[in-house]
């Protein structure tokens, strides 16, 4: 009887340890088959996350063209397809904003010319009609003095004429690797005498170590010429004139400042500082200078800021992209006037 009990008991302690390995396997192959699909969900989700995380920065960068389609119908498929879909009505819809940009442009230079030509036309028409007409009254000296107020009259037509010439065809620009203190330095050398008239108060605040940035040179200073002869015409006798310069390791970027102690620019002609033909000046602006020098740090893959209070003075900051962001060029020497 207690061989039986005992061999009975052995069976059952048999079936109970094939029972626990057959459940300790079938365990096993459960966590390795719920692993393995996990991380095949994970990875094709993953992999989704992806695409729609470049097509979101696509969309943000402008590239709209670049986005592929998925076709797959889960749920990141449909996801990706709506990305695509709003990125093709983005594109649609900034082709028609380009296009009224264009046709708006278009028409302010249409207006602008017309109204900045016209004034001199004017001008020389009523001059000529006076000058015929008491021609037999005038002496010698006012005949000269008409004849010079027609010149100067034409001269402003000229200069318009120019201006709109280099900003509709402008000079290949002559690219090379430069440090931009050398070319602020050369532009304040050619404004000297000008701050020295106007009696004002010059200050150098240059960078040192700046990397070098990749400009036209000459495009680049007429710029920096522009900027300081606005700022000193906006200027009084005593007022302060800053010119610094820096490197800017968040955007990886050269900037210069041009920046006035003047009388600043009024809040609501702010925003139009860079349209064409916009000008605070008078009949001694033809408009186009910001406009012009705007367009120029644009083609160089720059950008033109202005900020300004009225009676507390207006600065223009002027970014260009470094020529190597990962070399630092040779040290900037910064020397005074």
């Amino acid at each position: 009887m207690n061989y039986v009990t005992s061999t009975e008991r052995e069976e059952v302690n048999r079936i109970i340890e094939s029972s626990e390995r057959r459940l300790l396997f079938s365990l096993a192959c459960i966590l390795f088959s719920a692993a393995g699909i996990t991380l095949l969900l994970s990875s094709r989700v993953l992999s989704s996350l992806k695409r729609i995380e470049k097509a979101t920065h696509l969309i943000s960068a402008g590239d709209f063209g670049k986005i592929e389609p998925d076709t797959s119908r889960d749920e990141c498929g449909l996801a990706i397809s709506a990305l695509v879909s709003m990125a093709q009505e983005l594109r649609n819809r900034e082709e028609q904003v380009l296009e009224a940009r264009k046709l708006a442009s278009i028409g302010i230079l249409i207006a602008g010319v017309a109204h900045e030509v016209g004034n001199p036309l004017n001008n020389i028409s009523m001059l000529a009609q006076n000058f015929i007409s008491f021609y037999s009254r005038m002496d010698r000296d006012e005949h000269i003095e008409y004849m010079k107020t027609v010149e100067e009259e034409a001269e402003r037509i000229q200069r318009i004429v120019k201006d709109l010439l280099d900003f509709a065809k402008p000079k290949e620009p002559d690219l090379k690797e430069t440090c931009i203190n050398n070319v602020v330095n050369k532009s304040m050398l050619l404004v000297h005498n000008m701050i020295c008239i106007c009696n004002i108060d010059a200050q150098l605040d240059l960078g040192d170590d700046l990397p070098s940035v990749y400009i036209d040179e000459h495009q680049i200073q007429g710029v920096l010429i522009n900027l300081l002869t606005n700022a000193l015409h906006a200027s009084s006798p005593g007022d302060r004139l800053r010119i610094a310069s820096r490197f800017n390791p968040t955007t990886s970027r050269v900037e210069v400042e041009v920046e006035d102690s003047g009388k600043g620019i009024a809040p609501e002609i702010l925003p139009h500082i860079f349209d064409p033909f916009f000008t605070t000046k008078g009949t001694s602006g033809t408009g186009l200078g910001l406009f012009v020098s705007y367009g120029i740090i644009k083609n160089h893959n720059g950008d033109l800021r202005v900020r300004s209070e009225r009676g507390a003075g207006t600065c223009f900051t002027m970014e260009l992209p470094v020529y190597r962001q990962t070399e630092r060029s040779e040290q900037c020497l910064v020397s005074g006037l």
